[in-house]
């Protein structure tokens, strides 16, 4: 079985607790209420959980089962309901085959035989109607097909000679009762008014025991009845919110405790009184008024607040009696509630206490919960904030509360003690850590879920580029995870990898980008650079040999004048080496032998000297002229 399944009727008792709270509040400010939502919690989706809340009474509570059962019970009111005859009667085929053709058209003729059972209510053999359903059984898609089985019941049952048989019980052998009759229906308007349910017409009046006495009206009868259908249904849970926040004020509230005190005290007075002619009919309501009396000693024994026409239920003390008893019912504990003002919140946690005959009975102090502030539900502008207010005062007492929060951790931490489902002993052990919101969200995905409601978040279809996936457009529902390709839901995506759109890879540009500096290929979606580099020309046709650039041709580079060289310097004359005198040579010189001034050979000499002297400067002269050119 899954989770959801599993948790669905702590759901619905959730629900259940959140109607009873939302019944303590009452209305003493103007202004309208409007409570926190979040970007996660917002006022539509509380709308959207409503509308998942009516989705699961249709599928669990209000079935085509409720119906057929009725079906089985109206034979047993064949002595009132019928057309005159006993062949015409609830008790015979032809009856539901004339009001409904098509639905009973294979309904066996004759009789209808009512179910045989044992002493534990167990079917032993099928009567007819057991046996018709069977293969022909009656279907509520939603609670507007509820409503409408209903209505078709009303038409059914509320006939003239229904109508003509409570005006004859009460002439002929009950007009004592007559007042009991018309405070009795004069209790049914004051409920209808105090639910906000509008009637064109008081209802003793339409049973003909009102002034105009046995003057009845069978139209404005189904009407009366029908307009209290619709108070309900279709839209169950946003109708209870909306009767919530008209009773939420003390006037309406003590308005309803004086219709119910009056239909149960009257109704009971009545039947009894008419009992005995009502037998003469066929008709035994021993039943009936052991039930009515349960109810009416059961309503009287609830706690009240105020006196006389302001006497109302006291609805913290109701709700006190109650949850002990739901919460047993669902896990095992009589959860016990406690209501403090706020400042004699006792901080100290309750603890648990072993009673005899289980391992865990009860609380011992009990959950303390700070009064409420009892203006805000009736100022709530729509039923989403009745809605959402109750919410967050649960959560305030319960989970944000670290006194409560322990003893409900305690609680879990003993779930198989106690017999509570490992899977909501999961879920209550996750939300005592959660906060306002995302306990919250998770609720509202929990109920979706469970509902068959999808809680979709788009996911925009995203372009690929040259190196990165895309994605076409999806959607993913938040409460059961499924994938789906459009807004509605109907196309569902199995394979995720579907929306994946690859990356579409570079796309090279026809041409090179080229200058004389080089050439480069880019991508013409993208930019970027493929591959870049220097010209290339190795056949050496003066073109590039990857992108087909006039490569320039190179400049001759120019050359240095050649640098005139010095030219060689004259080299010095030797100058005359002095006559040796050998070391060995004994013989000494004789005057003779050295030339004498002015001789010859000392005149030839030094002309030679002053010849080469002149030679040397010239050449100097020449050399100095030359740089200078």
């Amino acid at each position: 079985m899954k989770k959801g399944t599993k948790l669905l009727s702590v759901l619905l008792a959730f629900v259940m607790v959140i109607s009873m709270f939302a019944a303590t509040f009452a209305a003493s400010a103007a202004d309208y209420y409007k409570p926190h939502y979040t970007e996660e919690v917002t006022e539509e989706d509380v709308s959207l959980m409503l509308g998942d809340v009516n989705t699961l009474l249709s599928r669990e509570l209000l079935t085509g089962d409720i119906i057929e059962e009725i079906y089985k019970f109206l034979p047993s009111l064949s002595a009132v309901v019928n057309n005159g005859s006993p062949s015409d009667s609830t008790r015979n085929a032809a009856y539901y085959k004339a009001a409904q053709p098509e639905r009973f058209a294979a309904l066996p003729d004759g009789e209808i035989v009512d179910d045989v059972t044992d002493e534990n209510g167990n079917v032993t053999t099928p009567g007819t109607f057991t046996t018709f359903f069977e293969t022909h059984p009656i279907v509520c898609s939603d609670l507007a097909a509820f409503q409408t089985e209903i209505n078709n019941i009303i038409d059914l049952v509320v006939i003239d000679n229904v109508m003509s048989t409570i005006v004859f019980a009460f002439v002929f052998f009950g007009q004592q009762n007559i007042p009991q009759g018309q405070a009795l229906g004069d209790g049914v308007d004051q409920i209808c008014e105090a639910l906000g349910v509008e009637q064109e017409a008081k209802l003793q009046d339409l049973l003909g025991i009102g002034a105009q006495l046995g003057s009845f009206d069978t139209a404005g009868t189904r009407v009366y009845l029908k307009n209290v259908v619709s108070g309900l249904l279709p839209d169950l849970s946003n109708n209870l919110m909306a009767i919530i926040r008209s009773i939420a004020d003390e006037e309406k509230g003590a308005k309803l405790y004086a219709g119910i005190t009056a239909v149960l005290e009257n109704l009971s007075s009545v039947l009894t009184a008419l009992s005995s002619s009502l037998a003469s009919l066929g008709v035994d309501l021993e039943s009936v008024l052991t039930t009515i009396d349960e109810l009416k000693n059961g309503f009287a024994a609830l706690p009240t607040l105020g006196e006389g026409d302001t006497k109302r239920l006291d609805l913290e003390g109701v709700i006190g009696q109650l949850v002990p008893l739901l919460t047993n019912s669902l896990v095992g504990i009589e959860l016990k509630i406690v209501f403090v003002d706020r400042e004699e919140h006792d901080p100290e946690p309750p603890t648990l206490t072993d009673l005899p005959g289980s391992d865990l009975g009860g609380l011992e102090n009990g959950i303390q919960f700070r009064h409420m502030q009892l203006d805000r539900i009736a100022n709530c502008e729509s039923t989403a904030d009745v809605m959402k207010t109750i919410y967050d005062y649960l959560y305030d007492n319960l989970i944000a509360d670290p006194t409560n929060n322990a003893l409900l951790t305690s609680v879990v931490g003993l779930a198989g003690l106690v017999g509570i489902p490992q899977a909501i002993a999961d879920f209550l052990d996750a939300a005592l850590d959660m906060d306002n919101s995302e306990l919250a969200n998770e609720l509202i995905l929990m109920l979706a879920n469970e509902a068959g409601r999808h809680v979709l978040t788009a996911y925009a279809a995203t372009a690929p580029t040259c190196t990165e996936s895309g994605n076409t457009a999806y959607y993913i529902c938040e409460a059961c995870g499924k994938w789906f390709a459009d807004a509605d839901a109907t196309q569902e995506i199995t394979d995720q990898n579907s929306v994946i759109v690859p990356a579409t890879g570079h796309t090279p540009a026809e041409h090179y980008y080229a200058d004389p500096d080089g050439h480069a290929l880019i991508c013409e979606t993208c930019g970027v650079t493929l591959e870049s580099g220097a010209h290339v020309d190795e056949d050496g046709d003066g073109l590039c040999d990857v992108c087909a650039f006039e490569i320039p041709a190179e400049p001759e580079e120019p050359t240095e004048p050649e640098q005139p060289t010095d030219p060689e310097q004259p080299t010095q004359p030797e100058e005359p080496t002095e006559p040796t005198t050998g070391a060995d040579d004994e013989t000494p010189v004789k005057d003779a032998d050295i030339p004498k001034t002015g001789s010859a050979a000392s005149i030839g000499f030094g002309a030679l000297s002053l010849a080469a002297a002149g030679a040397l400067v010239l050449l100097r002269a020449r050399s100095k002229k030359n740089d200078i050119i």
